[in-house]
């Protein structure tokens, strides 16, 4: 989950969303649509009547009533429910409704007014978000082919739901995107306590949409999260760069290892590593482009290359670094890597079943698979000079300089 500060966002007051009858382009309409959805849920979320302003108070009890119904049934349950321990027709039931009915019960604890004003706040930022967006993205992704594959994925509209996050001790997420279902499910309770963590995460999972990654070729796109990341984050400094000086945008890192070494391609050359994610440029082209970009793009293309090898003693090392931060067999003996490895390769088939089923494995092996590619560069490249040829957003530059020196003792996992 984000960690950011809480009041890194600073939005207009008096500012209303207004959306204009037509859009320019794909990029407009898309803004304008996500902008109208967004004011939609959050109204429909916050019992307020989106014409007058007033709460709708009948609304607002019998949803609050149903709130404590599940919350007095999530309690009983040990706050943890699943499929495993909703066995009967009406657990069952109140286990597919408990994700969308839940997902405001905080949200409506709030006064009416304090409701009101944050809606109005944040329906203010999209309606900055719907002006902007389009002019933002030309910025940092304009020109062909990229524009004509961007227009593709634009035309596609999302869906925004709110959804309650919490369904177990272990779990809070900003948002989270679906491919199959081109929705973004957003936590409510954590916009609500955190904006700017919220919007950071709204941003990453935006990026998901328009570079879609497949999940069935994880070992061409390894560190997908990463890359996702770091896109969002220099979309976001043009976007941001865009928008009256009081508002702005949260400084947190989802993924930091890893997006630490997926930006430093974006830094050299953004435009040709968005084409190699978007699948206008095979591997070897883009390893080829980026050696005419000095040293540093020198020692992209060759790791680039060999992105899918893991050297019998690269397996050991990352069997150390994740041995280190706690990994075991099933059965508690030594962790091997054997399985996602064939014949010095990662297997694209296991990397996509532990996508759906072990999720924070895989995070782990990749963040270690990165750490050993950034201590590979820095063993060739001081930090001063890999930040110098990476030229990067603030937020970016600052998590690539924390992990650089993070590399070079990572007994644990890194956390900001």
């Amino acid at each position: 989950m984000k960690i950011a500060m809480k009041y890194s966002w600073i939005l207009l007051p008096g500012l209303v969303l207004a959306l204009p009858g037509r859009a320019g382009d794909a990029a407009d309409a898309f803004a304008h649509d996500l902008a109208a959805k967004m004011s939609r849920r959050l109204y429909e979320a916050g019992a307020i009547n989106p014409a007058s302003g007033k709460e709708d108070k009948a609304r607002r009890k019998a949803m609050r009533n149903r709130h404590k119904e599940l919350d007095a049934w999530f309690t009983a349950k040990g706050r943890a429910i699943s499929s495993a321990n909703c066995k009967t027709p009406e657990d069952r039931a109140r286990l597919q409704a408990f994700p969308k009915v839940m997902a405001n019960y905080k949200f409506l604890r709030r006064p009416y007014r304090e409701r009101r004003r944050f809606i109005h706040r944040l329906t203010g930022h999209f309606e900055l978000f719907s002006r902007e967006f389009g002019a933002s993205l030309r910025d940092f992704a304009g020109g062909e082919p990229l524009a004509a594959f961007l227009e593709k994925r634009l035309r596609q509209k999302i869906s925004l739901e709110f959804r309650f996050f919490g369904r177990d001790r272990g779990r809070t997420l900003g948002a989270l995107y679906l491919p199959a279902a081109q929705t973004i499910y957003l936590n409510l309770n954590l916009l609500a306590a955190r904006p700017a963590t919220f919007l950071d995460s709204f941003e990453h999972e935006l990026w998901h949409h328009l570079l879609p990654i497949d999940s069935r070729k994880l070992a061409d796109h390894f560190c997908f999260e990463g890359f996702t990341e770091a896109a969002a984050e220099c979309w976001a400094a043009h976007f941001y760069a865009r928008l009256p000086k009081r508002v702005r945008g949260g400084k947190s890192i989802e993924y930091p290892v890893q997006t630490a070494w997926a930006s430093l391609f974006i830094g050299v050359a953004p435009r040709l590593t968005l084409e190699f994610l978007a699948g206008l440029r095979d591997r070897e082209n883009f390893a080829g482009e980026l050696e005419k970009k000095g040293k540093l793009g020198t020692l992209l293309a060759a790791a680039c290359r060999h992105a899918d090898k893991v050297p019998p003693a690269q397996q050991k090392h990352l069997e150390t670094i994740l041995t280190g931060w706690g990994w075991k067999e099933d059965d508690y003996s030594p962790l091997t890597l054997d399985r996602y490895v064939s014949h010095g390769r990662l297997d694209n088939q296991r990397l996509a079943e532990s996508f759906i089923r072990q999720r924070p494995f895989l995070n782990d092996l990749v963040q270690a698979k990165s750490v050993i590619h950034l201590q590979d560069l820095r063993n060739r490249l001081v930090p001063r000079e890999i930040r110098r040829a990476a030229k990067l957003p603030p937020v970016l530059a600052k998590n690539l300089e924390d992990v650089l020196e993070y590399c070079r003792k990572p007994r644990r996992p890194y956390r900001r």
